[in-house]
């Protein structure tokens, strides 16, 4: 899934200097006014952690939880208006291996296991009911 840089979400927001690096690094949070750095990011993993407002996670979440959104579509809409681009292509996988098994399908008893009903343990009634 394609996600838009923590660094540039960081910044439409306000953040001035975001460090890059693989390490979480030391910065001041846009959110809320900092005297000291209280937030911490990592542009590799693009991850964003404030520990006095507690804002945290990917660029996903820190647009969700500025912009007020509640689902994947809507964050995905709100991402699109402020940053441009396209973001949130989500790839599944066509291989009939990695299909997922629908609610109603059969469902084999791996091998050597009995089914719960072959092996007489379905639940009995409650007394008085």
């Amino acid at each position: 899934m394609d996600k838009p840089p923590i660094a540039e979400v960081l910044e439409h927001y306000g953040a001035s200097d975001v460090p890059e690096g693989s390490r979480f690094r030391k910065m001041k949070c846009p959110f809320h006014e900092d005297r000291n750095a209280s937030a911490s990011v990592c542009t590799e993993e693009n991850r964003f952690r404030c520990f006095a407002c507690d804002i945290s996670g990917d660029s996903f979440d820190v647009i969700a939880d500025q912009e007020g959104c509640r689902d994947f579509a809507c964050t995905r809409a709100c991402t699109e208006k402020l940053l441009g681009g396209s973001y949130g292509q989500v790839r599944g996988r066509t291989d009939p291996q990695y299909r997922r098994r629908g609610v109603f399908e059969e469902s084999r008893p791996v091998r050597g296991q009995r089914s719960i009903l072959q092996a007489g343990l379905r639940r009995k009634p409650l007394a008085g009911a």
